[in-house]
């Protein structure tokens, strides 16, 4: 398995989602948990679904790999819509809307990290 592209793409997606927080978190006050909840699960959701698939069990089928991803994250958008949200009493607008920022821009940013693991060939 290779672990240089693991750290950083966790580094960036850390970087996406502290970014999106912030950001966030600058508007209502009434809206931080959401934001912060959003952020937090996306960015979790993308450097375990990307080490264990896009690096680890599928590293050699990267279509494969990058199509289970995203189903993945349709998942998680659906479940935290329909069951964190109402369950934790969080707004529904800066929720989903800090996550699916977060899955937009880490989403963009994951074939520059298979690049480099192709490239180093680790």
């Amino acid at each position: 398995m290779t672990v240089r592209p693991m750290i950083w793409h966790a580094v960036a997606v850390s970087m996406v989602s502290g970014m999106v927080m912030w950001i966030g978190g600058l508007w209502a006050i009434s809206s931080r948990p959401g934001v912060y909840t959003g952020a937090l699960v996306a960015g979790g959701y993308q450097i375990a679904a990307f080490s264990a698939l896009g690096l680890g069990i599928l590293r050699d089928r990267q279509l494969i790999a990058f199509l289970m991803q995203m189903v993945g994250r349709f998942a998680v958008l659906v479940a935290v819509a329909f069951v964190l949200v109402p369950g934790l009493g969080l707004g529904a607008a800066p929720t989903l809307l800090s996550l699916v920022t977060v899955f937009f821009i880490t989403t963009m940013l994951e074939p520059v990290f298979m690049h480099t693991r192709l490239r180093t060939g680790s």
